[in-house]
């Protein structure tokens, strides 16, 4: 009897290891989207997130997609969701590889005073959707997407000051 039963558990094992092992080995990622990741370059405030892959396989064809905007200073018609380009310019999925990150931007903003926080997101390569956010204090919805990994959805709070360095935002 006692045979019989180690057969068939052997057996299962076998018939599930592949299985098993995606579960024990998989690509996980880790999202940031924090005041940390704000820098000036070319005269702009750049409002940045990271990805990164936390996990031990390597995560395939992922991307970082605008799903919603609230506040009081936005209208519904006003918010074009798409996906957010990797820093550089990249308007394509990406792969990383385990332990390796990737910047995306979020928005852009002026260094002029009263400036707008522009949500720079994208449907199809080279085109370039842009939300307008003027001063005031805003809740974006973020969803993460890839081949093998689970999707994620995230919250970030973001709020504008009239002066171009008065940017706050991050994670709930």
């Amino acid at each position: 009897m006692l045979t019989g039963t180690a057969t068939t558990l052997a057996a299962i094992v076998a018939l599930f290891y592949g299985e098993l092992q995606k579960a024990a080995h998989a690509a996980r990622i880790s999202v940031r989207v924090e005041n940390g990741l704000i820098e000036v370059s070319q005269g702009k405030w750049w409002v940045r997130g990271n990805i990164k892959n936390v996990g031990d396989r390597a995560v395939k064809r992922y991307r970082v997609k605008l799903l919603t905007v609230e506040g009081r200073n936005i209208q519904p018609d006003e918010l074009k969701p798409g996906y957010f380009q990797w820093q550089g310019g990249i308007n394509d999925a990406m792969s990383l590889s385990p332990t390796e990150d990737w910047i995306f931007d979020l928005g852009v903003r002026e260094d002029n005073q009263n400036a707008i926080v522009e949500l720079w997101t994208y449907v199809v390569k080279d085109n370039r959707l842009i939300t307008s956010l003027p001063v005031g204090e805003y809740t974006i919805r973020i969803a993460v997407y890839g081949d093998n990994i689970r999707s994620q959805e995230r919250t970030a709070l973001l709020a504008i000051g009239a002066a171009p360095h008065e940017i706050d935002i991050h994670l709930t």
